[in-house]
């Protein structure tokens, strides 16, 4: 009996000894963020950009069309640019609690290996909300990082300030 106090006791005092020594996890920074503040509740915020289909609505400067293409859990849209360049993007995180949608760019172009992005829509007072976006993206051997950061990031500009303008005007 006093074998079986003694190793639970050193078992204890290994998970406890072990868990003070790790580091706390940290969130990989992304690779452009871009922020806005709205006047509008977040939930008509959130609501409205999980619809997934109004793209073309809040970022009409860079959008033609977007419409859902497969009606699932997790949507998908066809975005196509009024530069001609058409993109598939999926929902992929609903996060209701949270006020996160992300979205996965299943079709990036050439520059890409992969891009996420996502919205976090956090409340700023009465019937306000920030707005921040988000992107995660690798790039193709030999593309700039620089140029490719400058244009999404304009395009993040673009599309927060036309979120904006559709709740406040």
């Amino acid at each position: 009996m006093t074998k079986t106090y003694i190793l639970i006791a050193v078992l204890m005092l290994t998970v406890v000894a072990g868990n003070a020594q790790m580091t706390p996890a940290r969130q990989i920074p992304p690779n452009v963020t871009k922020q806005i503040k709205i006047k509008a509740p977040v939930h008509a915020v959130y609501d409205y950009l999980k619809a997934f289909n109004n793209a073309n609505e809040y970022a009409s400067d860079l959008v033609l069309t977007s419409k859902i293409v497969l009606e699932a859990s997790n949507p998908k849209r066809e975005v196509v640019f009024k530069s001609g360049n058409k993109r598939l993007e999926e929902l992929a995180i609903i996060a209701p609690k949270m006020n996160k949608l992300g979205i996965k760019v299943i079709n990036p172009d050439n520059r890409f290996s992969r891009y996420f992005y996502y919205f976090e829509i956090q409340d700023d007072g009465p019937n306000r909300s920030k707005v921040t976006l988000k992107a995660y993206y690798g790039l193709n051997n030999g593309v700039k990082g620089k140029l490719v950061k400058k244009e999404v990031s304009n395009e993040f500009k673009i599309i927060l300030e036309g979120l904006k303008n559709y709740f406040e005007n």
